[in-house]
């Protein structure tokens, strides 16, 4: 058999299946696409080099060629379809000339001894779709070009040894998990014009300890920052509307928060054990304070919460030992089960228990909280109250609540059974 007889090409120039074994090989110059599957599973390549007539490198093409440690493309290919090199383990550099508009899905995934990806400085590759670059767990450095306009999902997830991310300045879209778990990260610039951050973009980043948000995002994603722990500092411009759940939890070195004017919630666990966090500015746009938003913030001792917040979700302070001002607004309604339950006394560090709540009208509450020693009191206004949801005062076994009769608060304690009530 001869050479040529190991490719079997058929009448349009599509390299169907190659039958060979050699270790090096040559795509003959007649090829203008290598098929589906073409080398899929093939154990004896080491190196192919490809023609100038090959402007297309199909789904599947080079799946699982364990032994291929490098490829050389010619200067008309266009497309590399998706997981054409998934699975390569060997590979170790690629280079991505000019000729090419898009790289698919899971294209060079879990490519592990992947280091380089070069691309041409004229490139007009204008799309990386999701996951093509998905655990290349030895890459630590990439150039993406001006051309590109599009980031896919998960495109860098996994990435380990990557330093620096420079998203081009045309990306309109950071998308879900495209960059998490780069443990080395230290380094990301996102462009003014983006105007999307999306779920876990950057979730498990450990080592990013500054990232700067630019004026024109609008959302930022559930858990976009989540367990980025050496993350010092945050701000929110004041365009973004929506910050999702989870945004900032477990970012264990963050000490200083500034949240825009547009934003109109705080999600569920938004900053979860952010437990040196110390300073929050909140905006005047907010109407909600989700459950455990602030949860285990140990090193918070004082918050403003801002006119218009209407609700203060369950939870919402829990673990917050050092939290010792909380002002609460007239415009506040609803109050969470639990939602400061472990206030600390700001001298003794004595943790606190509720003596006393008091309604003053039939909606107006005033929480007195005596230390266990009995020397020092601290009074909490919390107005305009219509409805709390389970017991907020869960475990305050001391607790007697006086109410007006017929009142919401005399509702409450009935329900609530295990309370002293008293009317006045």
């Amino acid at each position: 058999m001869s050479i040529q007889d190991h490719f079997e090409i058929d009448k349009d120039g599509v390299l169907v299946k190659y039958h060979g074994e050699g270790s090096e090989v040559v795509i003959p110059k007649s090829i203008r696409i290598i098929g589906k599957e073409a080398f899929e599973n093939c154990k004896s390549i080491t190196s192919v080099k490809l023609p100038d007539s090959v402007t297309k490198i199909d789904y599947y093409a080079f799946c699982n060629c364990e032994n291929l440690e490098s490829i050389e493309f010619g200067k008309k290919l266009e497309l590399i379809m998706d997981s054409a090199f998934e699975g390569c383990k060997r590979l170790e550099s690629v280079a991505i000339l000019s000729s090419v508009k898009e790289i698919g899905y899971r294209a060079f995934c879990d490519c592990f001894r992947l280091k380089y990806i070069a691309f041409s400085e004229n490139s007009i590759c204008k799309y990386i779709c999701g996951g093509a670059f998905k655990n290349c767990v030895l890459l630590n450095n990439i150039i993406l070009p001006e051309s590109i306009e599009y980031i896919g999902k998960e495109c860098f997830e996994g990435c380990a040894s990557l330093e620096k991310a420079d998203i081009p300045l045309k990306c309109r879209i950071v998308e879900e998990r495209a960059f998490s778990i780069c443990l080395f990260l230290t380094q990301v610039m996102i462009p003014d014009g983006v105007g999307k951050i999306g779920s876990y973009a950057f979730a498990g980043c450990p080592s990013i300890a500054h990232i700067t948000i630019p004026d024109s995002v609008l959302e930022i994603g559930t858990g976009a920052f989540t367990h980025c722990k050496a993350l010092l500092n945050m701000i929110i411009p004041d365009k973004t509307k929506t910050v999702g759940e989870m945004v900032f939890g477990d970012c264990i070195s963050m000490t200083d928060v500034v949240i825009g004017y547009s934003v109109q919630a705080i999600k569920e666990r938004a900053f979860y054990n952010c437990s040196s966090l110390n300073n929050v500015e909140l905006g005047k746009s907010i109407r909600e304070i989700s459950d455990e938003a602030f949860s285990s913030c140990t090193k918070l001792q004082k918050i403003d919460i801002p006119a218009g917040v209407i609700r203060i979700g369950k939870k919402a302070f829990s673990g917050c030992v050092n939290l010792t001002t909380v002002k609460i607004p007239d415009s506040v309604r609803v109050i969470g089960s639990d939602a400061c339950n472990e206030l600390v006394d700001k001298t003794t560090k004595i943790k606190t228990a509720f003596e006393i709540v008091q309604m003053t009208g039939e909606k107006d509450m005033l929480i007195r909280l005596l230390d266990p020693k009995l020397t020092k009191r601290k009074d909490f206004i919390i107005p305009s109250v219509e409805s709390v949801f389970d017991d907020p005062f869960y475990d305050c076994k001391k607790l007697t609540i006086r109410c007006s009769a017929g009142s919401f608060a005399e509702e409450f304690a009935r329900v609530h059974n295990r309370y002293q009530y008293e009317l006045i």
